[in-house]
């Protein structure tokens, strides 16, 4: 027939060869080219995303939590369980004497080249965080009834000892995420903190709306519990597909990582816990200070949310600079800073603004008797601004193991934060001069921080995430 061409077995006629690739493979072309195996890119997209799945549903769940138990408990009961939380938060501090990190650094560095290392630093430190933990829930345990009725709070005695489980499962659940995150295993991690913030929330509402203070307070017990459990199956298995034995015999040959290491991780959070909590109890001791800090703590859940992301950033980030920096990468290390910072203003500034615009809104969504401290949230909001763009640049001197450089960081950033918050608080400024102190404490530490991160990487010039010495991998 006329127009019909006879094509051998191996030949390809012009409308298959012109012919047009779907869209949906086009993407995938793109991707892969754009992310190959294996590679630096790859790496940190796929850490970024799952952490983000895993975070954005555990913070809107907690967000959600903390939105309908202030309704139902009002403003004082609210600021009592803030007080609680804060105070598991600052004796956590103690309990977990910086394992948490540690466990992410040698896990990163080791898993490959020294996996026998691995297994005896893990088993050290799962360890170490039992005991500390044990002794610390023990201690708090017995000194409620003196701790209670120093924050003018007699009445919280039983809530305080129920707490004490929820700092032992809390820390213990630290060093598993942490060495979870070691391994790079952020999908796990992801579906570990979706399981836990999918419980949280029923069980957070149904335990206030029924029992009050001290449902919510049991409740978030419970959910400690159940987020342990998950983490350590998870931590199992990725140790068994990785082949590291935890152990702790012989562990003690690993003692000097804890001197080295963990030490300085402790004593940076040792020293900004403590300004935290110091500032509550100033507030909560003021003249109607509970619903004071309760107005705070509603406003201050939009900065752990917003901040969601630019920590999970951080966290995707710093097994990765870790192997990096240790392999002396710092060409790449820039690259994955430089991508980081970019990636957290992106997404946490423009939410930031929006809160800024509609403070009063958002504040009111808590009950009518919040919807009056705009400011605080407003206030807020700025804070969010500064901490999305230096926590990035604070990875990069954990990965760099200088820890104590990064605990005389934290010192100073204590000192302005305490010097500002009995300033503002004594003044009467209530739960905006907290705000207020939390502002300026941030803003001058990001200036340091900035100064720092960049003098470890060895940047001079505006072109620092292309100009390098060392050696490099594949981006």
């Amino acid at each position: 027939m006329l127009g019909h061409e006879h094509h051998g077995p191996g030949a390809r006629s012009e409308t298959t060869k012109r012919m047009p690739i779907s869209k949906g493979r086009q993407a995938k072309v793109k991707v892969a080219g754009w992310l190959p195996a294996g590679s630096l890119r790859r790496r940190l997209a796929r850490a970024t995303f799952w952490s983000l799945v895993g975070t954005a549903v555990a913070q809107t769940a907690a967000l959600a939590t903390a939105l309908f138990t202030a309704r139902i408990l009002g403003p004082v009961h609210f600021g009592e369980l803030a007080i609680i939380n804060s105070t598991m938060g600052l004796l956590g501090v103690f309990a977990g004497l910086g394992l948490g990190l540690t466990s992410t650094k040698f896990v990163a560095e080791l898993r490959v080249s020294d996996p026998v290392r691995t297994g005896l630093i893990l088993g050290l430190v799962n360890r170490v965080v039992l005991v500390s933990g044990l002794a610390i829930a023990g201690s708090l345990f017995v000194a409620a009834p003196w701790l209670a009725a120093n924050l003018q709070a007699p009445d919280l005695v039983l809530e305080f000892r129920a707490g004490c489980l929820l700092l032992l499962f809390n820390e213990i659940n630290g060093v598993q995420i942490g060495s979870l995150a070691g391994y790079e295993a952020f999908s796990t991690i992801a579906r570990v903190n979706v399981l836990r913030g999918l419980f949280g929330l029923p069980i957070g509402v149904a335990g206030a709306w029924f029992f009050g203070l001290r449902g919510a307070v049991v409740a978030t017990v419970v959910v400690a519990a159940v987020g342990v459990t998950l983490s350590h199956l998870a931590l199992k298995k990725e140790a068994n597909r990785w082949g590291i034995s935890i152990t702790t015999r012989g562990a003690r040959s690993e003692l000097s990582v804890l001197w080295r290491f963990s030490l300085p991780a402790f004593l940076s959070s040792v020293v900004v816990g403590p300004a935290g909590w110091m500032a509550n109890a100033l507030l909560v001791n003021q003249p109607g200070g509970y619903a004071q800090l309760g107005v705070f703590n509603a406003a201050n859940q939009w900065r752990t949310t917003v901040m969601f992301f630019p920590s999970v950033v951080g966290q995707a980030a710093l097994p990765i600079l870790s192997s990096l920096l240790g392999g002396g990468g710092t060409r790449s290390s820039r690259r994955v800073l430089a991508a980081t910072i970019a990636v957290s203003a992106i997404t946490a500034v423009p939410i930031a603004a929006v809160l800024i615009l509609a403070r009063g809104v958002v504040m009111a969504l808590y009950g009518p008797v919040f919807a009056g401290y705009g400011d605080v949230l407003g206030v807020v909001a700025v804070t969010i601004i500064f901490l999305a763009v230096q926590t990035p640049v604070g990875q990069i001197i954990a990965a760099s193991g200088r820890m104590w450089l990064g605990a005389a960081m934290n010192l100073a950033w204590s000192v302005v934060f305490v010097g500002c918050a009995v300033f503002f608080i004594s003044s009467g400024y209530g739960a905006l001069g907290l705000a207020a102190a939390y502002l300026i404490a941030y803003s001058v530490h990001s200036l340091w921080t900035f100064w720092v991160g960049f003098r470890v990487l060895g940047v001079s010039r505006l072109t620092w995430p292309l100009k390098a010495s060392g050696p490099d991998v594949q981006p």
